[in-house]
């Protein structure tokens, strides 16, 4: 019966505590605030058109996903690359506008940001049209960094669509 006893009671108490204590608001604040800053920084690496500083803030995973347009287009850090090194490999910069933006702390390594804007995108001389877009990104920190694990962008919706 001591053999059985001890076991349960262990199990018993490792069950009741609290894997990940509730984070303060100062807590929260702060990992909001350096997650926001990362995305700040993303968007600069962007708009200087620096592709390959661009992706160093995606997780080197083969779990990493990228989705365009509600659908899910390259799992892995090697074949996300794919998608962006072609188009950007003329472009000298980008001018990007953000509108809106929200960072919501899902956990203590695990974040949201969510971002509305605009850009258009220099060809060595040649400007895009101007393009709305929306961008979302699962943060994760693992090994002492912050990275991108999930991330969507997309056009938004059509505003004149009333489900929306």
């Amino acid at each position: 019966m001591r053999r059985i006893a001890f076991p349960l009671v262990l199990l018993a108490a490792v069950a009741c505590h609290p894997v990940d204590a509730q984070l303060t608001d100062a807590q929260e604040a702060a990992i909001s605030d350096e997650v926001s800053a990362l995305q700040d920084e993303f968007w600069d690496a962007l708009r200087e058109g620096d592709i390959e500083r661009g992706m160093s803030y995606y997780y080197d995973s083969p779990d990493l996903t990228f989705s365009r347009n509600g659908m899910t287009t390259e799992r892995g850090h090697a074949n996300l690359g794919r998608i962006p090194r072609p188009g950007y490999g003329g472009v000298t910069s980008m001018d990007i506008t953000i509108r809106s933006s929200e960072t919501i702390v899902l956990a203590r390594n695990v974040a949201c940001t969510m971002v509305g804007g605009m850009h258009t995108a220099d060809f060595q001389g040649s400007t895009t049209p101007e393009q709305s877009f929306l961008f979302t990104a699962v943060w994760v920190r693992g090994e002492g960094e912050w990275k991108i694990h999930v991330m969507h962008v997309s056009p938004p919706p059509d505003t004149t669509n009333k489900y929306w």
